[in-house]
């Protein structure tokens, strides 16, 4: 029997960019600027993986639950599976309608 849903080596990655507003990283900014360590010293662009290197499979008449804690990845899951998202990684191949309840 086909699977429904493949999911296949899929990755996502995300950037979130932090602003630091104290005392040590003001005075210091000038300085790390000056020598060269993270031309935009008060920004910094973090990158991470909400899902790496993710497969599995869903078969017809199969359930699929989701669970883990916070920042696991399950949101993410969700909105790739109904191409809310594009996956940085991987393929996902879905035969038939999917449903969200994001």
């Amino acid at each position: 029997m086909q699977p429904t849903i493949i999911f296949d080596h899929v990755s996502k990655k995300f950037s979130r960019t932090y602003v630091s507003d104290s005392l040590r990283d003001t005075l210091t900014a000038p300085f790390k600027k000056l020598f060269g360590r993270n031309g935009e010293s008060d920004k910094e662009n973090k990158e991470f993986w909400a899902l790496e290197d993710v497969s599995f499979e869903v078969k017809p008449g199969e359930v699929l639950g989701i669970i883990g804690s916070n920042g696991s990845g399950k949101t993410t899951t969700l909105k790739l599976l109904s191409r809310i998202l594009r996956p940085d990684g991987g393929r996902i191949m879905v035969n038939g309608r999917i449903g969200a309840l994001i």
